[in-house]
């Protein structure tokens, strides 16, 4: 094994190992432990920037137009820490209540909390190195397949963890949930993460893989007779049905309408592609996500209220609401600043919220988004999402159906789930939805091989 497949190698292991560690530690929701992910994701990536080859490099060249946009999103966030001359100081507001000792803060930047900020673009700038790893590391789909059966086996033992946890009402737990998300392990399920919401979005990132995996390997048996492949299909087979056992019995109601709601995606997806035009199919399966997500977020608040009863005052999500849209009506533009959103709706926070942490996160991505980096921000995020659906390989061949499906469907469940839930703030929930960006891609962009999926890597 020559110096640069060493190399290659161990980055893939750094990856896997950082990806377990993120996970285990609550998913990544304290800042401690995210920072202990990006020592392993900057190792990697150092590792691969010293071993890139000229196949690597023409692999990365494939990503020009969402790199360009990437940078140019990335200079947009950094101009919220540049200091504002005296005269435009009044666009920063008057000041605002921090929730801290009652302390009002007047920032000399156009973000109000340049900490936040900081460690907001850390975080996006990690998530990028994350992405461009996995995209160089993998660069064919039969390539990510080791790695989506790493992840897999990962879900696998978080789930039995899970399982172990319940029915000994918490006697194995190594990390105690974050306040106030606490919930007693004989009442619900929730994985290593502080939320059953949160483990239940998880779950829903690892059916697909599960499906895709098990068609693989029975695929195989097919074709090649092979008992054991047989075995190992009916093994996630059943995982599969442990994952649905485990949403329902986390007690999410989220997670149980999307599971219900997958297949009928799936299904829907099938028949856009089957029956559309190629030219119009990338239209009509826009104006489907948005009217669902619109739909979602229209109903997500009062659904989830109106079914907790007198628990919807600590649920809060309409005053959340409320807040967000008081603070998207000052600042519209520009927002006020990444990752402040946790302390500027202190202004508008209603006096029936609590000082519970649960407010600090608006349980909705895109209203959060929208009032941190404005409208402006917003439409860079949302050029970088489709530029990234649309990167074409410079072969010739046809998308891998199966892969395909089941990384769209994942990528539409958890673009659902972000209406009524702060899951995309969790870095292992993250993690997993570029990953799916990254099999989405590679089903597209490999060339035609009959081989694909049969490897016995």
């Amino acid at each position: 094994m020559n110096t640069k497949n060493r190399d290659f190698d161990a980055s893939k292991v750094i990856t896997c190992i950082g990806i377990f560690a993120l996970v285990w530690f609550q998913g990544g929701e304290q800042l401690w432990q995210f920072a202990i992910f990006s020592i392993f994701v900057i190792v990697s990536s150092i590792i691969n920037v010293l071993s890139i080859d000229d196949r690597g490099i023409n692999n990365i060249k494939m990503l020009k137009i969402p790199m360009c946009i990437a940078s140019l999103f990335l200079l947009y966030l950094i101009l919220y820490l540049a200091p504002l001359p005296s005269s435009l100081l009044e666009l920063t507001a008057e000041g605002f209540d921090t929730g801290n000792l009652n302390k009002s803060v007047i920032p000399s930047t156009y973000t109000v909390s340049p900490f936040l900020t900081s460690v907001a673009i850390f975080k996006y700038i990690i998530y990028a190195l994350f992405f461009l790893n996995l995209f160089h590391l993998y660069k064919q789909l039969e390539e990510l397949i080791s790695f989506l059966r790493y992840i897999y086996a990962c879900g696998c033992l978080f789930a039995l963890y899970s399982l172990i946890n319940h029915v000994s009402d918490g006697g194995y737990e190594l990390f105690p949930a974050l306040e106030p998300w606490g919930t007693d392990w004989s009442e619900t399920i929730r994985g290593t993460f502080s939320y059953k919401n949160h483990f239940a979005a998880f779950l829903h990132l690892l059916i697909p893989i599960g499906f895709y995996l098990a068609y693989l390997e029975f695929k195989y048996y097919k074709v090649e007779g092979d008992r054991v492949a047989f075995n190992k299909g009916m093994l996630i087979v059943i995982n599969q049905i442990f994952f649905v056992y485990l949403v329902i019995a986390s007690g999410s109601k989220g997670g149980f309408l999307l599971l219900v709601a997958f297949p009928l995606l799936i299904l829907s997806l099938c028949v856009i592609k089957k029956l559309v035009n190629s030219r119009l199919q990338l239209w009509i399966k826009t104006l489907l996500v948005v009217s669902i997500l619109t739909a979602s977020m229209l109903l997500s608040s009062s659904a989830l209220n109106y079914s907790q009863g007198e628990q919807s005052l600590s649920n809060g999500r309409d005053f959340m609401y409320t807040s967000m849209t008081s603070i998207i009506a000052e600042r519209p533009i520009f927002g006020t600043g990444p990752g402040t959103y946790e302390i500027y709706q202190n202004k508008y926070k209603d006096k029936r919220l609590t000082i519970s942490r649960k407010s600090i996160r608006a349980h909705n991505e895109y209203l959060e988004l929208l009032t941190n980096i404005g409208i402006v921000g917003c439409f860079l995020v949302a050029c970088l999402f489709v530029s990234l659906l649309n990167v074409k390989a410079k072969v010739h061949g046809e998308k891998h159906s199966i892969a395909h499906y089941c990384s769209e469907g994942a990528l539409l469940i958890i673009l659902i789930y972000a209406t009524f839930d702060f899951v995309l703030q969790l870095p292992a929930i993250m993690v997993l939805v570029l990953s799916m960006m990254v099999m989405y891609i590679r089903s597209g962009i490999d060339p035609v091989n009959k081989s694909i999926g049969l490897s016995r890597n």
